[in-house]
């Protein structure tokens, strides 16, 4: 489960050519029942995530550069297909639910907007920025 969300974000460079160095994320993942920060409790047969991930650029932002992110929550917006017959085994029937990222908070960026059919996060960096810091909340896409 870790490595899924350790890619869960992947980074393409816009016109400008941002280029990242490095991604460092933390993750928080919390299985059904368990309690949020904020006091709910995740439902049951879900998953949640909580996490910050810190693109380390190779150089300085300059402005209106963008950084591209695949959103893989809303890319995995159908049930996937393409498993094979013993991953099919393991789920269990009911509809699937694709669940949703959420960004919360955002450092280096002057906006973090949605853009594209696949609704990719498209973050519009600040100039000088040589970071930028998300953090994010994501439920799990599953079937409930």
């Amino acid at each position: 489960m870790t490595l899924l969300f350790a890619c869960l974000w992947s980074v393409e460079a816009a016109a400008a050519e941002v280029r990242v160095d490095a991604v460092d994320v933390s993750l928080v993942v919390l299985e059904g029942g368990a309690q949020r920060r904020n006091g709910s409790k995740v439902a049951r047969k879900r998953s949640w995530v909580e996490g910050t991930a810190t693109y380390r650029l190779k150089t300085p932002a300059t402005a209106g550069d963008e950084l591209v992110l695949l959103d893989f929550a809303a890319f995995l917006a159908e049930d996937p297909v393409q498993l094979d017959e013993a991953a099919v085994a393991g789920y269990v029937n009911g509809r699937f639910d694709p669940g949703a990222t959420l960004v919360v908070e955002h450092e280096g960026a002057t906006s973090v907007h949605r853009k594209g059919p696949r609704r990719d996060l498209v973050a519009t960096l600040q100039a000088g920025a040589t970071e930028l810091v998300l953090t994010y909340r994501v439920r799990v896409p599953s079937r409930p």
